[in-house]
């Protein structure tokens, strides 16, 4: 691999992935200031979802940097919280 290069990985459990979300998140790791490596989430998380353990949840940092993934009820969830997404099984590399 060239040290530019993006390397994109599909989840085998995400065979439909709207191709869109591969070209956005490409297209996030281009930028030379991006991270080396990044994810998608979204923020369509309804309440019985939180406890669905087919669904990975992830928990962002205020900076909205991954502390974690979980595929369980996220502890202590008592609201709506705008640090609490469902992941998108896509993660992208950047090799320097």
């Amino acid at each position: 691999l060239d040290a530019d290069d993006v390397v994109i990985n599909v989840q085998g459990d995400e065979p439909l992935i709207d191709p869109a979300h591969i070209d956005l998140l490409a297209e996030a790791l281009l930028d030379p200031r991006a991270p080396p490596m990044a994810t998608l989430a979204v923020r369509e998380l309804p309440r019985p979802e939180l406890a669905d353990p087919n669904l990975v949840k992830v928990v962002l940092d205020r900076a909205g940097d991954a502390l974690y993934f979980s595929r369980s009820l996220i502890p202590y969830q008592r609201a709506a919280s705008p640090f609490i997404l469902r992941h998108i099984g896509l993660y992208a590399f950047r090799f320097y």
